[in-house]
């Protein structure tokens, strides 16, 4: 399985709204949890994912999405 059929598989409707909240600048987990209404234990185990797909980077303040997750988001069909 490549990267891309890793990443279709993995991303739910959750991993999208977070990673939507991330792009548009939410930055800490708390942030991301109040935009996108998922539960902190599950961004936090999402975040570590995340960092090992390349979707996100890690920030001095929080994270960010990456081009990789850009695309990701501009591909998601919801």
């Amino acid at each position: 399985m490549n990267n891309q059929e890793t990443m279709n598989v993995l991303l739910g409707n959750d991993d999208v709204l977070i990673l939507r909240a991330i792009k548009f600048g939410l930055s800490d987990i708390s942030a991301i949890h109040t935009i996108s209404g998922v539960p902190i234990p599950c961004i936090e185990r999402r975040i570590p994912a995340y960092l090992d797909l390349g979707l996100v980077e890690q920030t001095e303040t929080g994270f960010m999405l990456s081009l990789a997750g850009e695309m990701e988001i501009e591909l998601d069909p919801n």
